[in-house]
């Protein structure tokens, strides 16, 4: 839906979503493997003048109890020519990532964040699959 912005133009503000597959892109070898998450990036552009926010959040083998990995502000200082880039390797609280077998992703955006890319690494921990 839209809305007013508090500069009196139209702008989308609700947030809007995407949740991915499980253990996105991940090799067959890995996906059934303990693991800990190490890093997640996003890279993404706005398409409004207004900043908005970026959020990436992961649920570990249940799909719903997310943990929050990146929150913050999008600058728009160059809108809308550049692309941006946010990575982390701890939650918000600072807090290492979580482990377990099953990774789900959920990036929110607000204010038209078009994300473009994500990326997440991991190690695979105490498994005896080869």
């Amino acid at each position: 839906s839209n809305s007013l912005n508090n500069s009196g133009t139209s702008e989308f503000i609700d947030t809007a979503y995407y949740i991915t597959t499980i253990n996105p892109s991940m090799p067959l070898n890995d996906r059934m493997k303990d693991k800990i998450l190490t890093k997640v990036a996003l890279k993404f552009y706005s398409l409004s003048t207004s900043t908005g926010t970026v959020t990436v959040k992961v649920s570990i083998d249940n799909g719903t109890n997310y943990t929050t990995l990146i929150s913050q502000n999008a600058a728009t200082t160059a809108f809308p020519t550049k692309y941006y880039r946010i990575e982390a390797d701890a939650d918000t609280n600072g807090a290492s990532f979580p482990t377990g077998v099953e990774f789900l992703f959920k990036i929110e955006t607000t204010y038209k964040i078009d994300p473009i890319e994500f990326f997440y690494d991991y190690e695979v921990t105490n498994s005896l699959i080869s």
